[in-house]
């Protein structure tokens, strides 16, 4: 069956909401599912899991860390979450729509309120980490003023290295 066609632009009827609920977590929950089956074995083999979001979101993104949900009328369609590196930094990460969603303006919306929730909280840059054959995505990042940037975190797996580029962006606004 033929995705459906959604009506753009689809931005007009998205919501996003950072998850504090469990049924947002549950949301949550199941689109990193659908993310870890669109990625398939060589990403998970690659060091990219999502096992712990999958379990337990609530718990995995805890504390000052944010994870945002979209929803496309009641309909859970997105996720992007950015966790904390340090006091003045935080990382984008689990940037996910359901295929049928995307090039509609989904992501870079999640992008807008999570950049803008960052700055609101105090980080004065966020860093990233996209698989090497996400190109597409590689493009949308630069348009958006992240830079490539070398490996920013231990937490980032070895295995995974090889694999992945690396992009940060200021939040600070100009005087």
């Amino acid at each position: 069956m033929a995705n459906p066609v959604i009506p753009w632009p689809l931005v007009n009827n998205l919501t996003i909401i950072q998850a504090a609920t469990a049924a947002a977590f549950s949301d949550a929950a199941m689109l990193f599912r659908a993310y870890a089956d669109d990625m398939g074995e060589a990403f998970t083999a690659a060091g990219f899991g999502l096992k712990a979001e999958m379990e337990d979101p609530a718990r995995y993104y805890s504390g000052r860390d944010m994870l945002f949900v979209s929803y496309h009328d009641a309909l859970p369609v997105g996720t992007l979450a950015v966790k904390y590196l340090d006091d003045a930094r935080g990382e984008l990460c689990r940037m996910f729509v359901l295929p049928e969603y995307r090039r509609q303006g989904v992501g870079d919306a999640m992008i807008d309120v999570a950049e803008a929730t960052s700055q609101q909280a105090g980080l004065v840059a966020l860093y990233l980490a996209s698989h090497q054959d996400f190109t597409a995505a590689h493009a949308a990042y630069l348009k958006r003023g992240y830079t490539r940037t070398e490996c920013y975190g231990e937490h980032i797996p070895e295995a995974s290295r090889p694999f992945a580029y690396f992009f940060s962006k200021s939040l600070r606004t100009a005087p």
